[in-house]
């Protein structure tokens, strides 16, 4: 800080005057002190003054230049804080989003393997227990073999004793009703007829020998 304004005027009043008195003697002193004391103590006065302004100035100047550097400092300061804790608050919420989405991922393929598990078990279950397509088809070629080679014994027995169909619905067999549906159809009408010309005709020779 510096000193206030009036001591410093009235302590180079005194010097001045004490410098006057000195230079010149006694007899000199009545003459011209008044003169060169108002004189001097104008210019000192003035001087003081622009000293003062000038101080004063310098002062304002360098304490702005203070104050901008501290604030730019500060700012700079702030701007690398913030930069810092955003990259931070960044990072956390990148790695919360990676994990989240991550375990989304897994469930997601959890669920997809589970799914895939049970239908493949499913199906292997119902193929093997269920609907189980080899022994379905060995079990359906079995029944249409015994089926056929019933119906063959019945076709040859039946041929081979000229029997008419019909007298083979008095068996108790199941598969009785099987056989005459076969005689029926077209294949056999021929057969039919061939037997019935022939039973009639050995019915008429017994007729004549009965006779």
């Amino acid at each position: 800080m510096l000193p206030s304004y009036n001591s410093y005027v009235s302590s180079q009043s005194v010097q001045n005057s004490r410098e006057c008195l000195n230079n010149h003697g006694s007899e000199s002193v009545s003459s011209i002190y008044p003169v060169e004391q108002y004189m001097l103590r104008t210019q000192l006065l003035l001087l003081d003054y622009k000293q003062f302004k000038a101080a004063r100035t310098i002062q304002r100047h360098v304490r702005g230049f203070i104050v901008r550097q501290r604030m730019q400092r500060q700012l700079k300061a702030a701007i690398v804080i913030q930069r810092a804790w955003r990259r931070c608050a960044a990072k956390r919420h990148l790695i919360i989003f990676a994990q989240e989405r991550t375990q989304e991922s897994i469930q997601i393929m959890y669920h997809d393997s589970c799914v895939k598990i049970q239908c493949y078990f499913r199906g292997w279950w119902s193929r093997k227990y269920v609907n189980n397509m080899l022994f379905l088809k060995n079990m359906q070629l079995q029944c249409v073999e015994e089926l056929i080679y019933a119906y063959a014994l019945e076709l040859h027995t039946m041929m081979r004793t000229g029997h008419l169909p019909g007298y083979v619905s008095l068996c108790v067999e199941p598969h009785t009703s099987k056989v005459n549906d076969l005689l029926t159809i077209l294949t056999y009408r021929f057969y039919n007829r061939y037997v019935c010309n022939k039973y009639m005709y050995w019915s008429a020779i017994y007729g004549l020998q009965s006779q």
